[in-house]
């Protein structure tokens, strides 16, 4: 019988020298697979908006491929305003365009490459629809143009649409002859 028991705590000897390493192991796989499903959140957060004194300085550093009007009323101050961009969670960049004569913002242009499946971004929430529908662009491209009154009564169109891989959004309190004038002119800003 102290046989049978010695070869017992043998054969137990021999069972925890493989099963320790072997819960070592799958508790490090463990611990790997949980600190891996911690990076993707982090790396998803929106970086800080940096500011740019250029168009051409933003697309250089957020890399998205821009499109500007070739038309563009003598009323508005060019250079824009407001150049920002950023990279995380996708390559975005934005500019503000003001009147010449009041320095009153009355143009947003926000260019970025969507992530897949995106939705198109939500009008804001004290918006109240006056008329929704497409506008039709070069190379079969429609753009889809919603009039919408703010709080503060002003008439704003909004066009959003894709050119090739980028959305481009355009956001006004112009006339809807300019803007459709400026859109159908949009032309890519040449790469650097």
């Amino acid at each position: 019988m102290g046989k049978r028991v010695w070869l017992r705590r043998q054969d137990l000897k021999e069972v925890f020298k493989t099963v320790i390493p072997l819960a070592a192991v799958l508790g490090l796989i463990a611990l790997g697979l949980r600190i891996l499903n911690l990076v993707p959140p982090y790396l998803a957060q929106e970086e800080p908006m940096q500011t740019y004194a250029t168009v051409e300085e933003a697309h250089r550093s957020t890399g998205v491929p821009v499109y500007l009007p070739a038309y563009f009323p003598d009323y508005l101050r060019w250079p824009p305003e407001e150049v920002r961009g950023w990279t995380r969670p996708q390559p975005k960049l934005s500019v503000a365009v003001v009147l010449r004569e009041s320095g009153q913002p009355v143009l947003w242009l926000e260019e970025w490459l969507p992530l897949p499946g995106e939705p198109p971004p939500e009008l804001p929430k004290t918006a109240q629809v006056v008329e929704r529908g497409t506008l039709a662009l070069q190379e079969g491209v429609d753009a889809e143009v919603v009039a919408y009154r703010g709080t503060d009564t002003q008439l704003y169109y909004r066009l959003l649409w894709y050119q090739g891989e980028v959305r481009i959004m355009l956001t006004a309190a112009l006339p809807y002859e300019e803007l459709v004038r400026m859109v159908q002119s949009m032309h890519p800003l040449p790469s650097y």
